[in-house]
């Protein structure tokens, strides 16, 4: 579970509290730039790795790693541009929240896995016949 700490507070302690099993924990290096090795629990977006952050989603994009099925997502991404600071955010009146989770839910797939993530061949994992 990657939660993000930005705003994640009180979900976290949810589950810390109910002894959640697998949780994600950042390395602090990301927040103090590398001055001390330690872990602290959840993502936080930052200034330093937000641009990481969207740089990583977008490669695992074009690279085909990610197979997206989220309309809501597609959508987010039609709308998602760099504003006039040069910072990257959805359109005005529109919202960026789902390509946030995933680049996040991604930072988590690459501290768990040290290669190239795949997609899992679901089709596999489907039951062979099915009872009503």
């Amino acid at each position: 579970m990657v939660v993000e700490m930005n705003s994640g507070g009180p979900t976290m302690m949810t589950l810390k509290n109910l002894l959640y099993p697998s949780i994600y924990f950042r390395p602090a290096k990301f927040e103090n730039l590398g001055e001390s090795i330690s872990e602290k629990i959840g993502w936080r977006t930052t200034r330093i790795n937000r641009q990481l952050l969207i740089n990583d989603f977008d490669k695992a994009f074009r690279d085909d790693a990610l197979i997206l099925h989220s309309e809501i997502l597609l959508n987010e991404m039609l709308t998602f541009v760099y504003d006039k600071n040069g910072d990257m955010n959805a359109e005005s009146t529109y919202h960026d929240d789902v390509i946030f989770a995933i680049a996040v839910a991604l930072q988590g797939f690459k501290m768990m896995f040290a290669e190239q993530p795949t997609q899992l061949d679901y089709a596999k994992y489907l039951p062979k016949n099915f009872s009503y």
